[in-house]
């Protein structure tokens, strides 16, 4: 897996993480090496750390980031599985000391104690080669770190990687997904921005806002109304199920918020945090295929794969699954790889946010009264004019005619801000109608920034 570089964040240093396969008249044992024994305070920390390791082509067969608990407190660690001799792994314990402690202490301010030592499992075994301790040949082993939540792993997988280049050449010109999934790549492209908050807001590794927008364009290409033959919708596609029973969404005869732009983002990434990724134990490939053919066997299979201690690849966790669905998380990679590919404008500055807010509104027998943020009320006396999604967008296009002469119907809309307004509040049931007495959240445009794009 990809992930971004550090160096600068070193100032260039350089550093010594690669590990050398054998020692001379050696044969090569399996370790696990654990930064942070004792506790990384910052979850962003770890992530930084297993970020500059993958940034340097270190020799590992698989990275962690685990998440445990010291008293009421969170602690973080990264474990690396790496084959080499005894004496491989000490020096690059002692070769790394240096260049790790300078990334932890730009992220450790407070002076936290830390050790970078090989020491224990992440899931409490001691130090272990084919399955048997051998700790007497490593003392002293500093005190193991308790049994966490693995949040991120990524195991060497060629095999997964060809799957990538396959699928993403038919994103490329001339394959034959190209022009769907380039048409919802720049559709989906404003709700960038809100996927990479939402990731952050939950503590998740920042990188994944790239693959959960992939994901996006998978499940609906962009669109907010998608719904697919089983009865998944919006823009994460989630089924009636998971969404009432499992995610908490409402849904009932006024609104469904799977369509919701921001409730669909936030629980569609809240799905893939927990079960998705605590059940494929961090996997985040594995996850992905999980949020599409069901997680918890998945993670079975990992649990049974570690207890008998057998490799573990995506294909040999999917095998026996059906095409679709073992070729998914490789589909998703394909489209965010070929996202990088794209001239697109900045995440931020086609932010949908910029041009629309959210409005309370609440129709009545006689009309409709909206409460803008700022606190602002638009009271609409029209009821023929504010019974549906599309009326309202012409009748609140008209009260801003009248009070600043700007026309948005015509100059940014292109006379369909109606379909506009259904696109951006598809939570609205019944294509849009608006049932008197009941109160509704919806996005509206933000006049003064449509004018300023419109100038």
């Amino acid at each position: 897996m990809n992930r971004r570089t550090l160096l600068g964040l070193l100032g260039g240093a350089a550093l010594s993480l690669a590990v050398p396969r054998m020692g001379l008249g050696s044969d090569p044992q399996d370790f696990t090496i654990n930064y942070g024994t004792f506790g990384l305070h910052d979850r962003q920390t770890a992530f930084s750390l297993c970020d500059m390791i993958q940034a340097e082509g270190s020799d590992f067969d698989d990275i962690k980031v685990i998440e445990w608990e010291q008293g009421s407190e969170k602690r973080y660690s990264v474990a690396i599985d790496v084959t080499g001799t005894f004496t491989d792994v000490r020096d690059r314990t002692n070769n790394d000391e240096e260049s790790l402690a300078q990334l932890i202490d730009m992220h450790n301010p407070e002076g936290h104690d830390l050790s970078f030592l090989p020491s224990s499992r992440y899931d409490g075994r001691d130090v272990y080669k084919d399955g048997r301790e051998i700790v007497s040949d490593l003392q002293p082993v500093p005190t193991r770190p308790p049994t966490g939540r693995v949040l991120y792993t990524d195991f060497r997988d060629p095999e997964f990687e060809r799957q990538v280049e396959q699928r993403l050449t038919n994103i490329r010109p001339g394959g034959s997904r190209h022009e769907k999934i380039t048409k919802g790549i720049k559709r989906g492209w404003k709700y960038k921005a809100l996927i990479r908050d939402t990731v952050i807001a939950k503590g998740l590794d920042p990188e994944y806002a790239d693959l959960f927008f992939a994901l996006m364009i998978q499940e609906s290409l962009g669109n907010t109304r998608a719904r697919s033959r089983a009865g998944a919708a919006g823009l994460f596609q989630i089924m009636p199920g998971t969404g009432k029973k499992d995610l908490g969404m409402t849904m009932n005869q006024f609104v469904d918020l799977r369509y919701s732009i921001r409730t669909s983002i936030e629980k569609g990434i809240q799905y893939l945090e927990k079960p998705c990724l605590t059940q494929a134990q961090g996997d985040i490939r594995i996850a992905l295929a999980g949020y599409n053919g069901g997680p918890y066997g998945l993670g079975d299979k990992i649990k049974d794969f570690r207890r008998r201690g057998k490799s573990i690849s995506y294909n040999s966790i999917m095998a026996g699954r059906n095409s679709e669905n073992s070729g998914y998380a490789p589909g998703i990679y394909a489209i965010q790889a070929y996202v990088t590919e794209l001239s697109l404008p900045d995440e931020n500055e086609v932010d949908f946010r910029k041009t629309w807010e959210i409005a309370t509104i609440t129709p009545g027998s006689r009309g409709l009264k909206m409460r803008l943020p700022d606190g602002t009320e638009v009271n609409f006396t029209d009821r023929a004019g504010t019974t549906n999604l599309d009326r309202l967008a012409q009748s609140y296009n008209a009260h801003v005619k009248n009070e600043t002469g700007f026309d948005m119907n015509t100059s940014y809309f292109n006379g369909t801000i109606g379909r506009e307004f259904k696109d951006m509040n598809a939570h609205v049931k019944k294509d849009g109608t608006l049932v008197s007495g009941v109160p509704y959240v919806i996005w509206v445009p933000k006049p003064d920034a449509i004018q300023q794009l419109t100038r």
